[in-house]
């Protein structure tokens, strides 16, 4: 499964002026998350700062910045079963 991330459309709506419209895609295949950038006007970028040019594998911790100002983290989630969450999306808010 994936999920669409832009400003205008797309399974996770961000209200950013620097996101793009179709900005990037989240894709679980089973056992890794990888993030890619759909060619966003502003960018996608590691915690280091660097421009991400390629899909990237994310584990737990790791940061993208979606435009100048919109993050998004890669947490577990403690305790959960892991078949009761097959085939959802989970997102949480906060910092």
């Amino acid at each position: 499964p994936s999920v669409t991330i832009g400003r205008d459309a797309g399974d996770l709506v961000m209200k950013d002026g620097q996101v793009s419209g179709r900005h990037a895609q989240l894709t679980w295949d089973g056992s890794a998350l990888t993030y890619t950038d759909l060619g966003s006007t502003n960018g996608s970028f590691d915690s280091a700062g660097n421009r991400l040019m390629a899909p990237r594998v994310l584990g737990q911790g790791d940061t993208i910045r979606i435009g100048t100002q919109s993050y998004i983290t890669v947490r577990m989630i403690e305790g959960a079963d892991a078949n009761a969450a097959k085939g959802r999306t989970i997102f949480a808010g906060g910092m």
